[in-house]
């Protein structure tokens, strides 16, 4: 379970360079075949300067991100996402990314304490914000994949 101490906590920020192949890769692992993440042409008909990355790809960027409140807490749950855009994000541009621990609630049912976890990437490029993503996590403590 995430301690009281990590609320409003922040990752330290890394960067990472969003390629083509890593959209094409993610449009083909969603069954995406919309030629706009995988043709430079048709995106530059589209107005787009490269290949856009398709609107959930923010999600797999927490596997680059060490979230230390996590380490060795139980088994995740992921409960819902949200994702917002002030720029789309773009193919050959490196973005800076961290994530904040929003809100942590703890509720009790018949199998005992569960946690909400409330998250926020923010994703920056030169700087400025492009685009965010919020992730609600249900936490189970250590052992309740036994009870389950």
């Amino acid at each position: 379970m995430i301690t009281e101490k990590w609320l409003h906590s922040q990752t330290k920020p890394i960067e990472i360079t969003l390629t083509r192949e890593m959209i094409k890769s993610y449009a083909d692992a969603i069954c995406n075949e919309n030629e706009l993440y995988t043709k430079v042409e048709a995106a530059k008909q589209a107005s787009y300067e490269d290949i856009p990355a398709p609107p959930t790809m923010p999600f797999i960027f927490w596997q680059y991100l060490e979230v230390p409140w996590l380490d060795d807490v139980g088994v995740l749950v992921h409960g819902k996402q949200a994702f917002s855009y002030d720029q789309p994000l773009i193919a050959n541009r490196t973005y800076q990314c961290s994530i904040q621990l929003l809100s942590l609630k703890t509720k009790v049912n018949k199998r005992g304490p569960m946690q909400i976890a409330e998250h926020e990437l923010s994703i920056h490029y030169n700087g400025v914000v492009h685009a965010s993503a919020l992730s609600t996590l249900v936490i189970l403590p250590k052992g309740s994949e036994d009870d389950a």
